[in-house]
């Protein structure tokens, strides 16, 4: 049987590269992981964060930082490309568990995956529940808070906008028609206009 998907998140990866007192435990979590035969997936943001953290607020060179990428490299993460939706989701976790949307996004990829969420990060780690994968001592036990209700889903062109967001996930298969730059099919010349046309 082969082991779920697993979301590795910006502070885990840190984690990895600065020395710290979880590191060793999350190295081990991550082996038996392999060993079980878990892949590991981050979003193509994990790699912008690790490297400005690294940057501004561990002041390393931009040498240790590539070295330190490559490093990360070599773990085996697959990197997953968002897309619109997966963003829309995440906005609304960020909204509801006062996440960050950059923390969020990671909640938000280990839905649509299926997948475990390994994260040091302990408002991340309430708002995932059971589906994250504790490191001891690095998580806070307090629980989510769902003092707001998400608004995103009143707004008036959320319809249209969910609409467009299907019809890119899954195009029909029998429709051949192109579509546009921004991902919708051309309109069809009225009846009038064809008629013109063919005068």
């Amino acid at each position: 049987m082969k082991s779920r998907p697993v979301v590795v998140d910006a502070s885990a990866a840190l984690s990895l590269l600065l020395p710290q007192d979880d590191s060793l435990e999350l190295v081990a979590l991550l082996e038996r992981l392999r060993i079980d035969g878990a892949t590991f997936f981050v979003p193509e943001l994990l790699w912008l964060e690790v490297t400005n953290s690294l940057l501004r607020r561990h002041h390393w060179t931009g040498a240790e930082a590539i070295e330190a990428v490559h490093r990360l490299e070599q773990i085996g993460l697959g990197t997953i490309e968002t897309n619109r939706g997966t963003r829309l989701i995440a906005l609304g976790l960020a909204e509801r568990f006062g996440l960050t949307v950059y923390d969020a996004i990671y909640l938000a990829l280990a839905e649509t995956m299926d997948a475990r969420l390994v994260t040091l990060d302990g408002a991340l780690s309430t708002a995932a529940g059971s589906r994250a994968m504790r490191v001891a001592g690095a998580v806070s036990e307090e629980p989510a808070p769902y003092e707001r209700a998400a608004t995103w889903a009143s707004w008036k062109g959320l319809s249209g906008y969910l609409a467009s967001l299907r019809a890119e996930v899954a195009p029909s298969a029998t429709s051949t028609r192109p579509r546009t730059r921004s991902g919708s099919r051309p309109r069809s010349r009225s009846r009038a206009q064809q008629a013109q046309r063919r005068q």
